[in-house]
């Protein structure tokens, strides 16, 4: 059995106070490693505790999730450019795809949801500063970071849709960007994931400036459930951090908001956010 507990920083540990007899073959314990039929987990997670992903990463594996770059050297600059470049190709140029693009469906919207057997198209027309021919912001010293939520089988994201189910530490903007709507009877567009990115700790909040994120604050609600069909690309947000403070370590934490998304800060199991580092010089 496994004991939870956090700490007063909010971080989460896991600790076996006692053990059952576990019978299975190695074999059986590989397969469940994958997929467990008993909890419905695949590869350790349900489908309530996957997280975020982002781009661009450091080719330097050592570096982690550190994205640092100094914005007046080109050469550096274009190194992280090429990145996002590479990571969006499959978004630019349809014929990558397995089916060349011909199972995707464009035009979807909160009312026009796509077909049987389709998949909504993700366009980058409406991603503002960042783009490859504005170079994604690198060279002001102002970077553009493209956020996406992991693929996970199936699952159909429970949306807030009255204001009184939103979580307490929800913040205040995400709120007041969900009551403008629910006040103008904007009820398609609550079928959304929010997305809020913020500093982790105090000093990370003063200094990682406005963010401003494209196309908006979360991901449609008409991109699942993911099913796994052919030409299926997850929709993405552009972060647009305008004004980091610069020869800082900025520790960046971006949350997705369902009712069906956990949420846990945990350096060993995070859940429902993706963590990353920024230090521009």
């Amino acid at each position: 059995m496994v004991k939870h507990t956090t700490d007063t920083n909010g971080i989460g540990y896991e600790w076996e106070y006692a053990k059952v007899k576990d019978d299975r073959t190695v074999w059986q314990k590989i397969i469940n490693g994958i997929y467990n039929p008993n909890s419905h987990e695949f590869l350790g997670r349900s489908a309530r505790s996957w997280g975020l992903g982002f781009r661009p990463m450091s080719l330097n594996v050592e570096d982690g999730s550190l994205i640092y770059f100094e914005a007046n050297n080109a050469t550096n600059v274009e190194t992280w450019t090429k990145s996002l470049d590479k990571f969006l190709s499959v978004y630019k140029n349809k014929t990558l795809l397995p089916n060349k693009g011909a199972n995707q469906q464009s035009g979807c919207s909160y009312t026009n949801p796509p077909q049987n057997g389709k998949v909504c198209d993700v366009t980058l027309a409406n991603m503002g500063p960042c783009t490859t021919e504005q170079k994604y912001q690198f060279h002001k010293g102002q970077p553009c970071v493209f956020i996406k939520l992991n693929k996970i089988f199936d699952w159909e994201p429970e949306f807030y849709s009255n204001f009184s189910d939103l979580p307490a530490d929800m913040p205040k903007e995400l709120k007041d960007i969900i009551k403008t709507k629910l006040r103008n009877e904007m009820s398609p567009v609550l079928n959304t994931v929010w997305v809020t990115c913020s500093g982790e700790t105090p000093n990370d909040k003063e200094n990682i400036g406005p963010i401003k994120m494209y196309p908006q604050e979360g991901f449609p609600g008409y991109y699942y459930p993911y099913r796994n069909k052919q030409d299926y690309l997850s929709p993405l947000i552009a972060v647009h951090f305008i004004n980091p403070k610069k020869h800082t370590l900025i520790n960046v934490e971006c949350r997705a908001w369902a009712k069906n998304i956990i949420f846990k800060r945990s350096l060993q199991n995070r859940e429902g956010s993706v963590h990353f580092e920024l230090m521009i010089d």
